[in-house]
Order: C-alpha cells, then structure tokens, then sequence
C-alpha cells in the first residue's frame, strides 16, 4: 500500500510540474458592429466580438508586408446578440502592412479587418490595440459555427483590433495530464484488487 501511495504522490508531483508548462500565445480579438443572426437568433446593430488564439511561433511572415497566424480547431469564436458561439471555419489572423489587420475566413473567403496607419510595421507577435475603420469584403458567404451559423447582413464603419499575451497550457502537455491521471487510477485499481483482503 505504501508503493501505491508513492505513486500517487509520484504521479500527482508530476502533474503539478507539468502544469507549469505554457505556451507562448496569443489571443486576438477583433470588435465591430453588425447586424444578422447567430445561431438562428437575430441581431441589430450589435457589438459582434471575434476572438481566437495562436502560438507566437505559427506567425508566418508571407512576405511584402504580409503576416499571418492560422488558428487551431475550436480555438476560435464569435460573440453577438448575447451568444457565444465556437466558428468552425478555417480561420486566420492577418496582418497587411501598412495599415490593415483582422481575420480572414478561410472556408468562404471572407474577412473583417482594421484599417489604421499604425499598423506599419507591426508583424502579429506583439501585443497591440488600434481602432479605425472597418474593412469588411471577400465572397462572402455563411459561417459555419458549433450551433448553427453565423450570418451577416451588414457591418458598421468603425471597428477594433486587439492582441495580447496570454498564457495557455500547451496541448501536449493537456494530454499528458489526463494521460498520466488515468494511468494513475489505472495503476491503483490494479493494485487494490491484487492485494489480499485482511
């Protein structure tokens, strides 16, 4: 019982270590106003939030001015009318020297962005917060989110772009934590029912 209670200790030492382990990213949100529904419910000239994470190091630098990060699956969502909702679009930040950042939906070639002058040399891996006017173009289309759509029918002139540092437990290391939580209870079971009753 004793071995079995170091390696509890063992195991639970370990997840705290492991807890420890950040990756470097960041969270971009882009604020406008718009009109049209969100997951079957309407509304009007409402503040409408994007927001989504990516690692420092996914910034890619296309070249000409042009920077980008892709956003991973599920980390991207959209807040309007009320409702939060997590998009399940292909999604993109970008940066487009010299005066336009946003997000560009990769799935129906659609993109928000912030026009400012500000962003001149700013390359997506440093925090940031302009304001300006909105640029809002691209095929258009419906986005695709976990509860329904995202459908606009119109974007008011002003809109916000936002980045800044925050700290994200890497998902490897989230996997390693449940990994090693049932290998621990795993281990347990194992060794209660082997041991003789007294």
């Amino acid at each position: 019982m004793l071995r079995i209670a170091k390696g509890i200790v063992l195991t639970g030492s370990l997840m705290v270590a492991c807890a420890g382990a950040h990756a470097q990213t960041i969270l971009f949100t882009e604020t406008f106003t718009g009109s049209g529904t969100l997951d079957g419910i309407s509304f009007t000239n409402s503040s409408v939030q994007y927001a989504g994470i990516a690692t420092i190091g996914s910034v890619v630098n296309a070249g000409g001015g042009l920077y980008t990060a892709a956003i991973p699956a599920n980390f991207f969502t959209v807040t309007a009318g009320g409702i939060t909702d997590t998009v399940l679009d292909s999604m993109t930040v970008f940066v487009n020297q010299p005066s336009i950042a946003g997000t560009l939906d990769n799935t129906i070639s659609s993109y928000i962005g912030t026009v400012n002058p500000g962003f001149n040399t700013y390359g997506l891996i440093t925090p940031i917060n302009l304001s300006g006017s909105s640029a809002f173009g691209g095929s258009g289309g419906n986005v695709t989110t976990s509860m329904g759509q995202l459908v606009f029918t119109g974007v008011g002139s002003g809109s916000q772009f936002q980045a800044q540092i925050v700290q994200v437990p890497e998902p490897g290391v989230s996997a390693v934590l449940a990994g090693m939580g049932l290998a621990g209870l795993s281990l347990l079971r194992r060794k209660v029912r082997k041991t003789p009753t007294e």
